[in-house]
């Protein structure tokens, strides 16, 4: 291959993202050989633009796509407006290789696009296992791919099951987890004022204490008529608990202005409440590593809890099949359940720390990796 900087193309499309893909972003920045090109794609569900600039990096492109209902229909119909800007993007940049993270359905519209412009697609944590659309997304998107960074052995093993060739699938943790392990302890208070000044609402100044409930529910979006109910069972065992209830509402996913509506409502209805729209990664990782207890279904509460100890209610189909760690519960939607639990897992307190997705080198091998890669062998060999 020629002796020139590689072109390297990393998305950011949506908040969830950031924070697996930030320390990423900052390795291969480091790399003269590499020339990287960030792309940020802003809906008025999520932005985030304004985390990369908030940590220094250059933004090659931005773009916007409305999407005006969390509902599955939206959802469907933004995947084909996205297909037809990102072949616009990829025809500007001409990037050598292009990096997926995940499962979400803007990174399909993504490899869809550079599927068809013959760009060669490195996917980060593919070969996992979860409920929802998620799961199908994820492995559509590994079939697109040509080389694979799984966070587990586990998933690498399932990677090379669905036909993948083994030496193009390392195993090297979750970069996530790289941010997660270095991101600075802050005391309590430091904590409260940092929630105060992102957010401007004097209530996390005011009701914030150290005996707060941490909650992150997203909505199923293979069991999209039982959002409303669901999030329901979770909000009426809350009402029990007379401690502070810190609740991050969904992502744009469909389903998720119901999910919001009715987190809302409660709080409206509760005054020990505080509601967010977005925590940025610094501050989400410290209300973990503080709160009492975490609730709900986000992957984070599996992924990212062990590392603290922090006792964990996982709720529902959302996160089946994930490995987890054991300060875990997993425990179906139902209200009277959902008390009980939290119940138990206050009275528990922390577990022992578990380190399964990883120790904290993912970003450093990833970029010691893609400058090696041929990016001219777009052709796939798949074994059947």
């Amino acid at each position: 291959m020629e002796n020139k900087k590689t072109k390297v193309c990393i998305l950011s499309l949506n908040r969830a993202e950031y924070s697996r893909l930030f320390t990423v972003i900052r390795e291969l920045n480091k790399k003269d050989n590499i020339e990287l090109q960030t792309v940020v794609l802003q809906t008025r569900y999520s932005n985030s633009k304004s985390l990369l600039e908030r940590d220094g990096f250059s933004i090659t492109k931005e773009f916007f796509i409305d999407i005006k209902y969390r509902t599955s229909e939206e959802v469907a119909k933004f995947i084909g407006k996205a297909t037809v800007k990102f072949t616009d993007i990829f025809l500007e940049l001409k990037p050598d290789i292009l990096i997926i993270l995940g499962d979400r359905y803007e990174s399909l519209a993504a490899v869809t696009a550079a599927t068809y412009l013959n760009i060669y697609m490195v996917h980060i944590q593919g070969g996992e296992v979860s409920g929802t659309i998620d799961e199908h997304t994820r492995h559509a998107i590994t079939k697109f791919c040509h080389f694979h960074f799984p966070a587990t052995e586990q998933s690498r093993e399932r990677i090379i099951k669905l036909g993948e060739i083994p030496e193009n699938v390392v195993c090297i943790g979750c970069p996530g987890t790289d941010l997660l392990l270095e991101t600075p302890e802050f005391s309590f208070e430091e904590l409260r004022y940092q929630l105060y000044k992102m957010s401007g609402q004097r209530d996390f100044l005011e009701k914030l204490t150290p005996d707060y409930l941490l909650v992150v529910q997203f909505p199923m979006t293979t069991e999209l008529g039982d959002s409303q109910s669901q999030i329901e069972e979770t909000l009426s065992a809350l009402k029990g608990f007379k401690q502070p209830i810190v609740i991050l509402k969904p992502n744009p996913d469909a389903g998720g202005d119901i999910v919001s509506r009715c987190i809302e409502k409660f709080g409206r209805e509760n005054d020990n409440v505080l509601i967010a729209k977005h925590f940025p990664p610094y501050i989400f990782v410290n209300l973990m590593r503080q709160a009492k207890v975490m609730i709900g279904n986000s992957s984070a509460g599996i992924r990212e809890t062990g590392y603290f100890g922090l006792p964990t209610i996982n709720i529902g189909n959302r996160q089946v099949g994930r490995e987890r760690t054991v300060n875990i519960i997993d425990i179906p939607n139902d209200a009277k359940l959902i008390e009980e639990e939290i119940k138990k897992q206050l009275e528990h307190g922390r577990y022992g720390t578990e380190q399964v997705y990883g120790d904290g080198t993912a970003c450093k091998k990833i970029a010691e990796i893609i400058p090696t890669l041929d990016y001219s062998k777009i052709q796939k060999k798949i074994v059947y």
